[in-house]
């Protein structure tokens, strides 16, 4: 499992690529962090509604990830970028998972940062 440290402002690259296929992101690890954010940036979505959402755990390992309430979001062609501030995390590692529905002719790129407060 690729584990990539998202500390002290530091924006971590969690996913860089294509939008043709399902696919689920690096880990980001913000361990002793309090505040996260993640941006997913898109082009070329041709407004299938492909979706998004956050999975998170305390641990590292696949079978302990469970889906972020409420983090589903739908991507908009218009939009361009889908953003995540959560405050008081009560977790340490995070992967966003996509699901494509249909074949996009899109790419993305996956943004994270920690802060501590």
């Amino acid at each position: 499992m690729n584990v990539i440290s998202c500390r002290n402002l530091a924006k971590v690259v969690l996913y860089e690529g294509s939008m043709d296929s399902n696919f689920e992101s690096k880990i980001a690890d913000f361990k002793e962090m309090s505040i996260a954010f993640i941006q997913f940036i898109y082009t070329g979505n041709d407004n299938i509604t492909p979706q998004i959402q956050l999975w998170v755990s305390i641990d590292d390992k696949d079978l302990t990830f469970a889906y972020l309430p409420d983090s589903t979001q739908n991507l908009v062609a218009d939009n361009q970028s889908v953003c995540w501030n959560i405050s008081s995390i009560g977790w340490r590692f995070l992967k966003v998972k996509f699901t494509a529905n249909t074949n996009l002719n899109g790419t993305c790129r996956i943004l994270a940062v920690g802060k501590k407060v």
